[in-house]
C-alpha cells in the first residue's frame, strides 16, 4: 500500500545526510555555496511534501485540499532547486549581480504564481494514486526549463572559470532531464525526489573545501615569503659589497687630500697667505667629515 513511499522516504534521509556533510566540511565563505545548502534544503522539502500527499492520497484521499497543496508546494521547491541552481553556476562564474535581491524577486514572483494558478488531481494506470495537473504543473515545467536553459548558456559560456565544474554541472542538467522525460511518460514513477538528491551529490564534488583552500593559501604565501626572503638577502649582500667598494674608492684619494692639506698648511711648500690658509682649513674640514662618512 504505501510503496511509493520508498523512493522518496530515501531521497529525504540521503538528502539530511547531505545536509550534515555540508555543515561539517563545505566553506560558508564562497556565496555560491549558499545555493548550493539551499539546493539540499529543496531536496529536503520535495521529499517531505512529497511524502505527505502520498500518505494522504493512501490514507484519507477525501482530503483533497490538503493534498494539493502539499503538491503544490512540492512544485514550488522544485521549481527553486532549478532557480538555486541557476544561481549557483552565475555565482561559481563570478558574474558580478545583486544575486540575493534578484533571488527573493524571482523566488517571490514564481511562489506567488503557483499559489495562484488553478491545479487538479488526476488518476494514473494506477488506480490508488492520482498526480497534480493544471496550469500551475504547466508553469512549473516551463520555468524549470527557463532556468535549466539560462543554467547551460551561462555554464557553456564561462566553462574556462568553472573548469572541473563543468563534468557535474552537466552531469545534474542531464539528470533534471531524465527526471522530466520519466515523469512525463509515466507520472505515477517516484523518482524525481531520488534523482534530485544523486544529482546534488554529484555536485558536491565542485564544492571549495576549507582547509584545503587554507592550505593551498598557505602553501601560497609560503614559497612568496621565501622567494622575499632570497631577494633580500641577495640585496643585502649586494649592498654590503657596493659599501666596502664605494669605502675603499674614496678613502684613497681623501687619505691624500688630508695628507697634502696637512703639509701645506704646516708649510712645507712655503708659507701661504691668510686667505689661502683659510681656504686650505675648509678643503682639510671637508676631507676629515668625508672621511667620518665613509668610515
Amino acid at each position: 500500500m504505501f510503496s511509493n513511499l520508498y523512493i522518496p522516504s530515501c531521497a529525504l534521509v540521503l538528502s539530511l545526510l547531505l545536509l550534515a556533510l555540508y555543515l561539517v566540511k563545505v566553506s560558508r565563505v564562497k556565496v555560491e555555496n549558499y545555493f548550493y545548502l539551499g539546493m539540499i534544503i529543496d531536496n529536503i522539502l520535495i521529499s517531505v511534501f512529497c511524502i505527505m500527499a502520498i500518505y494522504l492520497l493512501y490514507v484519507s484521499p477525501q482530503e483533497v485540499d490538503l493534498i494539493t497543496l502539499s503538491n503544490r508546494l512540492e512544485c514550488i521547491f522544485i521549481l527553486n532547486l532549478f532557480l538555486n541552481l541557476l544561481f549557483y553556476v552565475i555565482m561559481a562564474s563570478n558574474i558580478r549581480i545583486k544575486a540575493n535581491i534578484i533571488y527573493v524577486s524571482i523566488f517571490t514572483v514564481s511562489t506567488a504564481a503557483l499559489m495562484i494558478l488553478p491545479t487538479s488531481l488526476a488518476h494514473t494506470s494506477d488506480p490508488n494514486y492520482m498526480v497534480t495537473v493544471g496550469p500551475m504543473v504547466d508553469a512549473t515545467t516551463i520555468l524549470a526549463g527557463l532556468f535549466l536553459v539560462l543554467t547551460a548558456i551561462i555554464a557553456i559560456k564561462n566553462r574556462k572559470i568553472l573548469k572541473n565544474k563543468m563534468v557535474a554541472i552537466f552531469a545534474l542538467l542531464i539528470f533534471i532531464v531524465l527526471i522530466v522525460a520519466i515523469r512525463s511518460v509515466k507520472p505515477e514513477l517516484i523518482c524525481l525526489e531520488f534523482l534530485a538528491v544523486l544529482a546534488s551529490l554529484i555536485m558536491y564534488n565542485t564544492l571549495e573545501n576549507p582547509d584545503m583552500q587554507l592550505v593551498r593559501q598557505q602553501e601560497q604565501i609560503t614559497i612568496q615569503t621565501k622567494k622575499i626572503n632570497r631577494d633580500l638577502r641577495h640585496m643585502d649582500r649586494t649592498k654590503d659589497e657596493f659599501l666596502s667598494l664605494a669605502s675603499h674608492q674614496l678613502r684613497t684619494p681623501l687619505t691624500s687630500m688630508r695628507g697634502y692639506s696637512a703639509m701645506l698648511l704646516d708649510g712645507d711648500f712655503g708659507n701661504l697667505t691668510p686667505d689661502q690658509t683659510k681656504v686650505m682649513k675648509e678643503v682639510t674640514n671637508s676631507a676629515e667629515h668625508m672621511a667620518y662618512l665613509v668610515d
